[in-house]
């Protein structure tokens, strides 16, 4: 008897250390090692050094890096697509890799984007010229769209910085334009064909004046259609460059209810700092959070600052509205950033370790502190080779958090991507907002079809429903709608050119905000 109970008590310790080293492994901010090769894919373009400069993810998992090489004298665009597990996606091009050469050898890639239908839309430069490709979903390039499925243009642009795609297929970009009288912040809108949307600005583009010397790096599209961009201004009579945020109206004014005339300038540092956004994100509830680097004014650091929907600084946020922070004791920068449903923000970059570039990640809590549940102290390093950055960061239909950008590897640079374990539950509510109870019909649904959306209300509310890709993509704004409390019915039609895959009904209220998951099928 005491024998038996002897070795069910050791079977049981062995059990309970097994479950413990299974949490620990796959505990926030650790590699996830059943991706790729020990939580990490990297790509070559034979022996060509090649650049990763952004990231994709479909909704059924598969990621999409795209990047640049120059090879056989041509500059080239390069596509990789992997499968949600890491391994080359043989459905896409040649072995998972598509090229797209150019005649010159001054190209570059900046997006990456998927659209409903499964066609990818990529952004970049091409001898000077602003160029958006487009390829189906095969990774063969798109003929009916543009000239041999690419569209190029100048807008004066120095380079195109950014691209995006807007509900309803049209495309926004930014830049720094030079039109002989200064540099200027500059935007356009394509119409989905490629053509320009001449409803924005003056034949498609707005330039405004934010000061001397600007950099634009990334914009954003918010709900009702307005454009953020970031980037940095060099202050007049200072001696340091301010982080800038300006927003445009649908029409491609500035919006004036938006800082100063449309503009808000933003420091840390209070003497000789560089302070740079170099990518942002919108909350739900609409407040702009930015992430970049502060240099010049000691060791350059992570930063991360959020703004109110008018400009205003948000001093709910870290300290007095920012948050900074560094890895090691020298170079850091903060490249790329999304927020999980839950509400926090995830941060990735790069940190110069001695001699080497170790990939970054940072996780912030809504407040905007260091989340201590995630990796150590709420960051990790994941060294690969001599250098790794982290130039995209975006979340798995899974949870998982997937951050993408370039590596070397005796001496050879490649497109390089790792997963890490988030701990996200995905099927949980997000947070409290008046809501009882919360439920979907029906739940896997159907492309084109209905979905009734069930809610209990503990009181009146106003109520904005959004249905969201897992990376954070708008998928439908069904608008807001005037609820009574108790038991409500909504009717949202979802859209039928849907891919498939897991999205996020996001439910916002004046008393917080809550999320149910949505699977949907063909």
């Amino acid at each position: 008897m005491n024998k038996i109970y002897t070795g069910s008590i050791l079977f049981l310790l062995f059990f309970l250390a097994s479950f413990q080293n299974n949490n620990l492994a796959q505990a926030p901010g650790t590699l996830d090692a059943q991706f790729g090769t020990g939580g990490s894919t990297q790509v070559a373009f034979l022996t060509f050094q090649s650049d990763c400069k952004a990231m994709a993810i479909q909704n059924d998992g598969k990621i999409i890096l795209a990047g640049q090489y120059i090879g056989g004298g041509k500059g080239n665009m390069g596509f990789v697509r992997l499968n949600a597990d890491g391994t080359p996606d043989n459905t896409f091009g040649t072995n998972g890799s598509v090229s797209v050469p150019f005649d010159n050898t001054n190209v570059s890639v900046v997006s990456v984007q998927v659209l409903p239908n499964g066609q990818i839309i990529a952004g970049g430069n091409s001898d000077g010229l602003v160029t958006i490709l487009r390829m189906l979903a095969n990774g063969t390039v798109d003929n009916s769209f543009g000239v041999n499925g690419v569209v190029q243009f100048s807008g004066d642009l120095n380079a195109l910085t950014d691209l995006i795609i807007l509900p309803g297929g049209k495309l926004a970009g930014c830049g720094v334009a030079d039109q002989g009288n200064g540099k200027l912040f500059a935007a356009f809108r394509r119409n989905a064909d490629g053509t320009a949307d001449n409803t924005f600005g003056t034949n498609g583009f707005a330039y405004v004046n934010v000061g001397t010397q600007p950099s634009v790096t990334r914009m954003k599209a918010q709900t009702d259609g307005k454009l953020l961009l970031t980037g940095t201004v060099y202050v007049n009579n200072s001696t340091w460059y301010e982080l800038v945020l300006l927003r445009f109206n649908t029409d491609g004014t500035p919006d004036a209810g938006f800082g100063t005339a449309g503009k808000v300038l933003w420091f840390f540092a209070n003497n000789g700092g560089y302070e740079l956004g170099n990518d942002l994100a919108i909350q739900p509830d609409g407040k702009i959070v930015v992430a970049g680097r502060i240099a010049n004014s000691g060791p350059t650091v992570f930063t991360v600052v959020r703004f109110n929907a008018n400009g205003t600084k948000d001093n709910l946020f870290g300290t007095n509205g920012a948050i900074k922070f560094n890895f090691y004791t020298s170079v850091d920068e903060a490249k790329a950033l999304t927020i999980q449903p839950d509400g926090k923000i995830l941060v990735a970059g790069t940190a110069l370790n001695g001699s080497n570039r170790e990939r970054a990640i940072a996780r912030l809590t809504q407040p905007g502190a260091r989340d201590a549940s995630f990796a150590t102290g709420g960051n990790t390093v994941t060294a690969i080779g001599t250098k790794a950055i982290g130039e995209a960061v975006a979340l798995q239909p899974n949870g998982k958090i997937v951050v993408a950008g370039g590596a070397t590897l005796s001496n050879l640079s490649r497109f390089s991507v790792a997963r890490y374990h988030s701990g996200l539950v995905v099927s949980a509510p997000e947070l409290p907002a008046g809501i009882e109870s919360l439920s979907a019909f029906p739940n896997p649904a159907r492309r084109g079809e209905p979905v009734v959306l069930r809610l209990e209300l503990r009181e009146n509310l106003n109520a904005q429903v959004q249905l969201n890709s897992l990376d954070g993509r708008l998928a439908r704004d069904f608008g807001s709608f005037d609820l009574s409390a108790g038991a409500q019915e909504l009717r949202l039609e979802t859209p039928p050119d849907l891919p498939s895959g897991q999205y996020m009904l996001l439910i916002t209220t004046d008393r917080g905000r809550k999320a149910l998951p949505l699977m949907v099928r063909d």
